[in-house]
């Protein structure tokens, strides 16, 4: 079964969508997914997962500590603490490609490596797509790097 690239990303994109409009009760403005061969992580507070199965790669979410701060305390109604933005966005890369696993196989393997895995690791040998997204007056990023073959 071959899973193309493009509807691997979509089903990234559409759950991201889903996860904000959940937690913050408003919209989120996603580009579509550019190719980056020079990517370079902005600052600011990353979440990474590793997946494998019919996929298989890295999605990451970085964001403007700000920004990770007030969607923190929008969901608990206080202050965020030392560790919480950095919790909130490993959740968020988790639960994004998790919800995945409905269209990407249930044999999809979701392991949150440890924070100290250099970047260039990820992106190894696969091309790494960008999706800008914009929420209230910050902008955040989802990368995602893909393999997607047979199962």
């Amino acid at each position: 079964m071959n899973l193309p690239v493009e509807e691997a990303l979509q089903h990234f994109v559409h759950y991201a969508e889903n996860y904000f409009m959940k937690e913050t009760w408003s919209s989120l403005t996603i580009e579509q997914p550019t190719i980056d061969l020079d990517y370079n992580a902005p600052e600011g507070v990353q979440g990474w997962v590793k997946i494998s199965g019919l996929v298989t790669g890295w999605v990451m979410f970085t964001a403007p500590k700000s920004m990770v701060a007030e969607l923190v305390q929008q969901k608990l109604g206080e202050e965020a603490q030392e560790g919480d933005c950095e919790d909130y966005i490993k959740e968020m890369a988790s639960v994004v490609v998790s919800n995945s696993r409905r269209e990407l196989g249930a044999a999809l393997q979701v392991e949150m490596p440890d924070q100290n895995v250099v970047f260039e690791k990820m992106c190894e040998h696969l091309p790494v797509f960008v999706v800008s997204m914009h929420w209230q007056e910050h902008e955040a990023q989802m990368v995602i790097s893909l393999n997607v073959g047979n199962v």
